[in-house]
């Protein structure tokens, strides 16, 4: 929950920017670059800040480890995020495959591997970690010449304006749906965040 907020935090609705916007010059790609690693890496030191206050909240030692290490995320991502958010907006179907696909993979492997030598939840974690930069490495690799890699800040204004809307209403969002998990973790324990979280993604399949 707490990861899934940070990555709303650090995404703010730039991704959403770059595929909507009608007239998307290099100015404009630039400055949502700049925001993007901002936020991106703004969001990784909060996450890392507060992983001990949210540890000794729920008390649980794995708590904080996770969003500790799940923190390395936050550098990663910004690097990648711009290109795949083109890659969508020109409808490359392809490479976005070929990107999500190799990610997932990689992860999977790792999960497995790595459950297979008893790391038990860290598992999880070090799964994650090696899809996301599986995955940044697998969108560099797929960068349109139309996307300059140099950030600017030029037109920065201009895309906050759309940014500030769309960020905080996938923010409010996320708060919402995911108000049950983080209560229940305080009230009833991680057992039932586990089962009711299941639950709650197999009603979403459908």
């Amino acid at each position: 929950v707490f990861i899934g907020l940070g990555q709303l935090i650090r995404e703010f609705g730039v991704n959403r920017y770059i595929i909507q916007e009608p007239d998307l010059t290099s100015d404009r790609v630039r400055a949502a670059s700049t925001l993007n690693l901002l936020l991106g890496w703004g969001t990784g030191v909060l996450v890392f800040l507060a992983s001990g206050p949210v540890g000794e909240f729920y008390g649980r030692t794995e708590v904080r480890e996770t969003m500790l290490l799940l923190s390395i995320n936050f550098l990663f991502v910004p690097l990648g995020a711009i290109i795949f958010a083109f890659l969508r907006r020109e409808m490359r179907f392809r490479e976005m495959m070929l990107i999500r696909v190799g990610g997932a993979a990689v992860g999977a492997c790792i999960g497995i591997a790595t459950a297979w030598q008893g790391e038990g939840y860290r598992a999880l974690v070090w799964s994650a970690i090696a899809g996301t930069i599986t995955t940044v490495l697998l969108t560099l690799s797929f960068r349109p010449k139309e996307v300059p890699l140099i950030p600017g800040v030029r037109e920065i204004g201009h895309v906050f304006g759309f940014c500030r809307y769309a960020g905080s209403e996938s923010i409010i969002g996320h708060l919402v749906n995911t108000a049950p998990d983080w209560i229940l973790g305080k009230v009833q324990g991680m057992a039932m965040v586990g089962m009711f979280s299941r639950a709650a993604g197999t009603i979403h399949l459908f």
